[in-house]
């Protein structure tokens, strides 16, 4: 066996992540922007939903619901420390015409504090 074989079996542990929305997959994500030892977070934004990821113990938390249905990518969502512990979040939201109201865009504007 040659050592690609062998690094392939290896466990990749980004994999093992559980997404919270049951989305296909993350279309973005990024370190919090004073990513530290105090904070260490990475953002998650799916078509479905944007939240934290812990990544000492990997826990998951759910922020906010914010659709966006197709063509999101790492550029439908931008951060910005407020101060450093106090965290802005600027999200693109497309939902297409459905049974429940007209086509919408527009930005979806959060605030997060650390405590």
């Amino acid at each position: 066996m040659d050592s690609r074989s062998q690094r392939s079996n290896q466990t990749d542990s980004s994999k093992d992540i559980f997404n919270p929305s049951k989305a296909i997959n993350y279309n973005c994500l990024q370190k919090v922007v004073f990513f530290s030892d105090k904070h260490p977070f990475l953002i998650y934004k799916d078509s479905r939903s944007i939240g934290f990821i812990n990544c000492v113990n990997f826990e998951i938390q759910k922020l906010f619901d914010c659709n966006y249905k197709r063509g999101g990518n790492i550029h439908s969502m931008i951060q910005q420390a407020l101060s450093e512990d106090t965290l802005e979040i600027v999200s693109l939201i497309y939902k297409p015409k459905d049974d429940q109201g007209p086509e919408e865009r527009k930005f979806g504007y959060y605030t997060v504090t650390f405590e």
